[in-house]
């Protein structure tokens, strides 16, 4: 795996201090399908709210502010 790649800095997110890479990398699949279906696919825009039911797995957790 490369130390460095090339990407678009609108496909990124930048992690808050403290976060651990393995961390990050572990939560990177399931909270990218989470955020991105609330926010690319549902149009979920700041101030907007949602239901989330079953909150308890990774997914669901990102859902959860």
């Amino acid at each position: 795996m490369a130390q460095w790649c090339l990407a678009d800095e609108s496909a990124v997110v930048a992690l808050p201090d403290g976060v651990a890479g393995d961390l990050a990398a572990a939560l990177g699949l399931s909270a990218i399908a989470a955020w991105m279906a609330l926010s690319w696919r549902g149009g979920l825009r700041h101030g907007e709210h949602v239901l989330v039911l079953g909150a308890s797995g990774t997914v669901g957790q990102v859902g959860i502010p």
